[in-house]
């Protein structure tokens, strides 16, 4: 909720007091341009950038790889092509770092580890502090009894999804 707040409060405001300095310096018709060229430059690039990350994406998937750092690239691009498109020069700054693939890993890389964090914690139900881990937990485990082949209810998994992935984990470590 305070992020939101920040996010929706000191963002403009600090975009507002830059617009305003700049402007001060260069003219307002200057800053205008500046701020129409980088909304047409950025999504020119992202455009670019995003085909490039599309088409890795579709190599790897066609090697049967993962591609989960091609695909954590394709959102950066996609929010940094926001970023670029709203007026401003604090969220043009922003969206630069996301969209050049040379300063695109510092942040894919902390992202990756949040998300693999999570995993291994578990989503909304792992919460810290929780007590549950990832992947499954024994009480969500369906079902009960093995031989059954109904579906799970929701939020609970098959038993023998449980120990496929025991198996792959087990394979893996090797």
């Amino acid at each position: 909720m305070v992020m939101l707040f920040l996010l929706f409060t000191l963002v403009p405001a600090l975009e507002l007091y830059l617009i305003l300095t700049v402007g001060s310096r260069i003219g307002v018709l200057n800053t205008v341009l500046v701020i129409i060229g980088t909304g047409v430059l950025g999504t020119a690039l992202a455009r670019n950038e995003g085909l490039l990350v599309l088409e890795k994406i579709r190599t790897a998937a066609a090697r049967g790889e993962m591609p989960q750092d091609s695909i954590v690239d394709g959102l950066l691009i996609l929010v940094a092509g926001a970023l670029l498109v709203t007026p401003g020069f604090f969220t043009d700054a922003l969206g630069l770092l996301a969209l050049f693939p040379l300063t695109r890993p510092l942040i894919r890389r902390p992202i990756l580890a949040r998300l693999r964090a999570r995993m291994v914690r578990g989503g909304p139900q792992g919460a810290p502090g929780s007590g549950k881990a990832w992947p499954f937990d024994e009480d969500r485990a369906w079902p009960p009894t093995s031989g059954d082949n109904t579906p799970p209810p929701p939020g609970q998994v098959r038993i023998d999804a449980i120990e496929k992935l025991d198996q792959d984990d087990e394979g893996s470590k090797r």
